[in-house]
């Protein structure tokens, strides 16, 4: 019988499949919570796929693109910004895609699909705000079509907005996360700088009025230096270069822009109506748009509902002056420059300063104004529970309707862009391609800005009286300054079409009135070439006689028609272009794909 025990055999858990268990319940568990949310930002995601699958970018898409690829990284980072006064976060993260050689609608609508997901999660999953928000508020007008299937930087700057609220009640304990989102915040647009330096502005007064130091928070003093540093960087960076053009005058001299106190007024009691309720203004540079009283009214009492609403939000969390101080930054700002489509920034704030009211208390019943309270328990004194109630229930109807109605804005235009072309970038490319054009010459028309004497803008008068090139009578002619068809669609191609093109550039330079006498040279120059295969211009007869062309030399073609939506409405455009009669009958009418020239001379 032997002495030796038998040794227990120890049954060692499994830890790696505790772990997989532990993780699916938790994912579960999550998922569960979250259930909204995950659906809202798939079927979020879902749309903005859908329709940008349709849609056909446009000028400010393109442009970006083109910098990105053809723009050397110093000309992208020192150069460009002085003339698109914007910081070159946009077009550095373009370049990625661009100079690997992506095709430019994968990699433009890959990037911005990434900005408006990351921008749609932060809203869903990381802030506080109301139930109802977080499930209307990605399919609004601007953060589902305008930023999310248009391809430009707001995503981006929304996104950041929101970092910041996420992080703003820590910014004291925990100041880098704030600091590096306002950093983000700059990087996007000009308008964040804006924003982001009103918001340092707000954070340093209130620690120095309860703290009485600067420094005793060093790691915070360290950051906002650090922010401050940047945010000059980038300020010089943006300057604009002398004889830059940036909408300050109307191209045909017939509309002057308006005093800086009338932008100011729109930005505070026009705009944030237009943002979710109204939709009065067509997209356009605000400089250049006058509104009657009857149009003024609806926005303006909407704005001032929006403002009763936020203020008293705010002043029940002590962040009033949060957002009266930084949203004066922002119409400031404006003032330089303001189109429709930035609405979508003033929403993206007001939701920022939302979330950052809801994480230190929820919206509750106690937000409503004490009158307004006294005024329903008098109601509900007069009219019993029960009609008080069905009142109520109407209201709340009615409340839900109003917030409906930029969900119906997007259905409109997604409808609208799925339907019919956006732009004519795509349809011009498929053209040229389809029929082999590359190898023939476009030229583009030019600019002639005139005096016009009935309704004259004064601010053309003076570029004008200084003394410039003309052709004409009273005008400038800006040999630099054409059509956006071919930029448009430039990006289909590895290298620009245009014969004429400003330095050989793809892109629109904005350096139109950096010499106004550089028109004589050049239309003696592109007159020396004879006559183009291809002409993009609208008629005048400058643009032929000019040029020593014969109108009866070319048939006007129709390329494709357009609707760009706004909203629920849309307005319609052409693509028409000039094709000289050989190129007419022997090239696009014959399945030739080329044409034997009878002189053996070599074509530009």
């Amino acid at each position: 019988m032997s002495n030796t025990a038998e040794t227990p055999t120890i049954i060692q858990p499994d830890i790696s499949a505790n772990r997989v268990t532990n993780l699916r319940k938790r994912l579960f568990t999550w998922f569960a919570e979250q259930r909204l949310h995950c659906i809202v930002f798939i079927a979020y995601v879902t749309v903005t796929v859908t329709v940008s699958c349709f849609h056909e970018p446009w000028f400010d898409e393109a442009q970006a693109w083109l910098i990105a690829r053809d723009c050397s990284w110093k000309e992208l980072l020192t150069v460009r910004t002085h003339y698109e006064g914007h910081p070159p976060l946009w077009w550095m993260l373009l370049a990625i895609p661009a100079k690997l050689g992506m095709p430019y609608e994968i990699g433009l609508k890959s990037l911005n699909l990434m900005c408006a997901a990351l921008m749609i999660w932060l809203l869903e999953f990381k802030t506080k705000l109301p139930e109802l928000l977080k499930v209307i508020l990605p399919f609004s007008y601007f953060l589902c079509y305008q930023y999310g299937v248009t391809s430009r930087p707001y995503a981006l700057m929304i996104a950041a907005m929101l970092l910041i609220a996420i992080n703003w009640n820590n910014r004291n304990t925990k100041p880098w996360p704030v600091i590096l989102s306002m950093m983000l915040l700059c990087a996007t647009s000009s308008y964040g700088l804006a924003i982001a330096g009103m918001l340092a502005l707000n954070w340093t007064i209130q620690f120095l009025c309860g703290e009485r130091s600067l420094i005793k928070n060093k790691q915070r003093f360290a950051g906002l230096v650090l922010l401050l540093v940047f945010a000059i960087i980038l300020l010089l960076n943006v300057l604009p270069a002398p004889g830059t053009y940036h909408g300050d005058f109307d191209i045909h001299g017939t509309a002057t822009t308006s005093p800086a106190w009338v932008s100011v007024f729109n930005t505070w009691l026009v705009m944030p109506s237009e943002t979710l309720f109204t939709s009065t203004l067509s997209d356009g540079n605000m400089q250049f748009i006058a509104l009657t009283p009857s149009k003024l009214f609806m926005p303006c009492v909407m704005s001032c509902l929006m403002w009763c609403f936020l203020i008293q939000i705010c002043l029940r969390r002590k962040t009033a002056s949060l957002l009266l101080t930084t949203y004066l930054g922002i119409s400031v700002a404006f003032t330089a420059h303001l189109s429709m489509h930035h609405a979508g920034i003033i929403l993206g704030f007001f939701i920022a300063i939302l979330a950052i009211d809801c994480d230190i208390e929820k919206i509750n019943s106690n937000d409503w104004p004490q009158w307004i309270r006294n005024l329903n328990n008098r109601v509900m004194t007069l009219l019993g529970p029960k009609k008080t109630e069905r009142y109520l229930r109407f209201f709340k109807i009615l409340g839900l309707i109003f917030m409906l109605v930029s969900v119906y804005w997007t259905a409109s235009a997604s409808i609208c862009d799925i339907r019919y072309d956006y732009s004519s970038s795509r349809a011009v490319a498929s053209f040229i391609k389809t029929n082999h054009l590359e190898q023939y010459r476009w030229m583009a028309g030019w600019t002639r800005v005139s005096k016009n004497d009935t309704a004259s803008n004064p601010k053309i008068n003076k570029i004008i009286d200084k003394g410039g090139y003309c052709g004409g009578t009273d005008c400038i002619d800006y040999t630099s300054w054409y059509g956006s068809t071919l930029i448009d669609s430039a990006p289909y191609f590895d290298h620009t079409l245009l014969a004429n093109a400003y330095k050989g550039r793809s892109y629109s330079s904005w350096e139109w009135c950096v010499d106004p006498y550089a028109g004589k040279k050049d239309i003696e120059t592109w007159k020396s070439w004879g006559e183009p295969e291809f002409y993009d211009t609208l008629y005048q007869p400058f643009f032929f006689s000019d040029l020593g062309y014969d109108r009866n030399h070319y048939t006007k073609i129709k390329i494709a028609e357009t609707k760009t939506p706004w909203k629920s409405t849309w307005s319609e455009g052409a693509c028409e272009i000039y094709v000289r009669n050989d190129i007419y009958e022997n090239v696009l009418h014959s399945p030739d794909p080329g044409i034997d020239w009878p002189d053996g001379a070599t074509r530009r």
